[in-house]
């Protein structure tokens, strides 16, 4: 994320920006040439948007558990360890 943090800060000022920009995660973990590649990454990524504070976890948990109902696609499956990892550490 590094220096495009500043960037996507300006445009990721809510939380309706952070779930469609986790809708678009989710279409690049699913659809890309390389969804193979980023679904082994995708805790990485979400964890680089979480401490760049491009995604809270209220808006993270809240769009993770609605889709998670409805889609059962690698791209979602494989932010499952970040869900867990956020429930987990509100734990501790």
């Amino acid at each position: 994320i590094g220096k495009r943090a500043e960037l996507l800060k300006k445009m990721v000022t809510k939380k309706q920006d952070q779930m469609l920009m986790l809708n678009a995660w989710v279409r690049l973990f699913n659809d890309d040439a390389n969804a193979a590649a980023w679904q082994k990454k995708a805790s990485e990524a979400l964890g680089a948007l979480y401490e760049a504070s491009l995604v809270e976890e209220d808006a993270f948990t809240e769009w993770f558990e609605s889709k998670n109902s409805s889609d059962r696609s690698p791209g979602v499956a494989a932010m499952k360890p970040f869900s867990h990892w956020l429930a987990t550490a509100e734990e501790e």
